[in-house]
């Protein structure tokens, strides 16, 4: 399998920094392993609580650009001119039946991802640090894997739960990973200005910015933008 392209742009970004340069190539690793366990697995994704950030890994299938096709279809809604109009995003009203509609469509419209099986990775204190997301063609895929694909990713196969995201929705997510590096990127740039002109250390400086940004009910980014452009003028 192969990274999505923004995955692969968050993963060239921190093999930048400070981050192991052969991350890809492990993870490249794990999912040619996973398909030789389910051969119909299709896709991979791997989502970190601290980060927000989420990797998603597909093999060259055209059923996922139909998914994708699907999720489009449910965000905007053409005119009769061919112009997009802004539609309203799916609700999160478990009895919206419109939404339900539109996911049911992208379930049943292509002949795609049958079976799918989240498996959650935790820490040593059995806390949260993601999850591992895998995604078949085939109905029933994963049952008689759960075990060795938990083995192989480290994750906790008693908290494993199947067919959470037919749709395969942590693509998406996966979608918006350069864009989340970005908002953190500005944050760690606003930390340094904070710490500089207040005199305070970065830490003091990053727990500052959180606070401030709590309080005003915007999110910590949007308060980084606003600190590095003052600093323009």
């Amino acid at each position: 399998m192969d990274p999505i392209p923004e995955t692969r742009d968050v993963l060239y970004r921190l093999r930048q920094t400070d981050h192991d340069p052969r991350v890809l190539e492990g993870l490249a690793r794990l999912t040619d392993t996973v398909r030789t366990l389910v051969p119909s697995c299709i896709g991979v994704s791997i989502g970190m609580v601290d980060t927000g950030l989420t990797l998603a890994f597909v093999s060259s299938s055209s059923e996922l650009a139909a998914l994708d096709a699907v999720h489009y279809l449910a965000e905007s809604q053409p005119d009769e001119l061919g112009t997009n109009l802004s539609a309203a995003p799916l609700s999160d009203d478990p009895t919206d039946e419109e939404s339900w509609r539109v996911l049911g469509l992208a379930e049943n419209s292509v002949d795609g991802i049958e079976s799918s099986l989240t498996i959650p990775l935790l820490e040593t204190d059995e806390s949260v640090l993601g999850w591992v997301n895998f995604y078949a063609t085939a109905p029933h895929a994963f049952d008689l894997e759960i075990g060795r694909l938990a083995e192989l990713c480290g994750a906790w196969a008693p908290g494993a739960v199947a067919n959470a995201d037919l749709t395969f929705s942590s693509r998406l997510r996966a979608a918006a990973g350069p864009a989340i590096l970005d908002d953190q990127e500005r944050v760690d740039q606003a930390t340094g200005i904070t710490s500089e002109v207040l005199g305070i250390s970065p830490d003091e400086a990053r727990r500052r910015i959180r606070s401030a940004a709590a309080r005003a009910g915007v999110a910590e980014s949007h308060l980084a933008r606003t600190l590095i452009n003052s600093q323009r003028r």
